[in-house]
């Protein structure tokens, strides 16, 4: 991938204690130098259970990009900065991983895909998988 700056979303699964959850998110980073930055937005709902409740969460965003073959591999660390429940604060201040890998899909367009996840927090694997697409920005 290119520097600059790129929005993005994504859309996705994860398994939690046995439960399925539908994952979204949105962000934006910077690409300068093979390093990343930026901010992040990601909403998480059960699919099972009566008592389901939409988790929305911000993470500041760090991490580095490696390319090879055509592909881009990020490696991205999500420092958690706020997260609700239908409105309610919650103290939730989880710190995430995640591998992705990036396909240009046009001029300045990105496909990508989840390679892989961790729960630095709970010191737990995370079962997550996510596709979307980024977009390089105008400067």
């Amino acid at each position: 991938m290119k520097n600059g700056s790129y929005a993005y979303r994504f859309d996705g699964a994860s398994m939690a204690d046995g439960a399925p959850y539908h994952l979204v998110g949105v962000g934006l980073m910077k690409i300068a130098g093979g390093k990343i930055t930026g901010d992040h937005r990601s909403s998480v709902l059960a699919l099972k259970g009566d008592d389901a409740a939409l988790f929305h969460t911000a993470f500041k965003l760090t991490g580095k990009t490696a390319s090879s073959g055509g592909f881009t591999t990020a490696t991205i660390t999500f420092t958690c900065t706020g997260a609700d429940s239908n409105g309610r604060k919650l103290p939730i201040r989880q710190t995430l991983t995640g591998t992705f890998d990036f396909v240009p899909a046009g001029e300045g367009r990105y496909w990508l895909i989840s390679s892989g996840a961790r729960n630095k927090t709970l010191k737990s694997w995370a079962a997550e998988a996510v596709s979307g697409e980024a977009v390089r920005l105008k400067e």
